[in-house]
């Protein structure tokens, strides 16, 4: 019977270690650019810009915000914490960013409320399996069971064209909840957006994105 290695850090700490604020809040401008860039792309591109391309404006965010994570990590300084992915889904025919930290895995996901888990995925739940913890009851904490690499999510949702929430934290081994302690919405702290840098989306930035949906395309197409 294989053994389980135990640690004694809590989800705030492993939160803390693996995301301190100087890293997380690094997250939050990225996030709201993605906004603009996917409102901007709808409206630049003809058979998107009408009521049925604006149903999947949501998808549209997903992709641009996993866009500017890849961004973070290759051209805004996050490359000696960080490497990345781009990972296709169990059946092949959706590609992700994957997030590689030191000791963590991370993707972003777009939901509905802060509250909310993304949509059950087999790739995210085989990643979930990973956050098993146990309650010790001699010190009244919850303590880590270190076999494989924690999961982190990185959940964000609109309000008009703005993200209205950006959550961190790791979901419980089935995702269908969050493990205490181990949560926090990045707009509670503080961080710093150039508005500037926000609001005025440049032709490359847009020429940018779509070479890098055409990359997914293709990514799926040879899956």
């Amino acid at each position: 019977m294989n053994s389980i290695k135990v640690s004694s850090i809590s989800p705030e700490e492993l939160l803390n270690a693996e995301f301190p604020w100087a890293i997380r809040s690094r997250f939050v401008q990225p996030i709201f650019r993605a906004y603009r860039l996917a409102d901007a792309l709808l409206k630049d591109v003809p058979w998107l810009n009408w009521q049925l391309g604006k149903d999947v404006k949501g998808q549209l965010r997903r992709v641009a915000v996993d866009f500017e994570i890849k961004k973070l990590v290759e051209i805004e300084g996050l490359s000696s914490k960080f490497s990345y992915k781009i990972s296709p889904n169990v059946a092949e025919n959706c590609h992700h960013i994957v997030l590689h930290g030191e000791r963590s895995i991370l993707t972003s996901n777009f939901v509905q409320s802060k509250n909310r888990s993304p949509r059950h995925a087999l790739f995210r739940n085989n990643y979930g399996i990973s956050n098993q913890y146990y309650w010790d009851f001699d010190n009244g904490n919850l303590v880590a069971c270190i076999d494989q690499t924690p999961y982190f999510l990185l959940t964000h949702g609109p309000a008009g064209n703005e993200p209205q929430f950006i959550m961190l934290g790791m979901p419980t081994p089935d995702l269908r909840a969050w493990i205490s302690g181990s949560r926090i919405n990045l707009l509670k702290e503080p961080y710093v957006v150039d508005t500037n840098s926000v609001e005025h989306i440049e032709e490359e930035e847009l020429t940018a994105l779509k070479d890098f949906l055409e990359d997914v395309r293709l990514n799926e197409e040879s899956s």
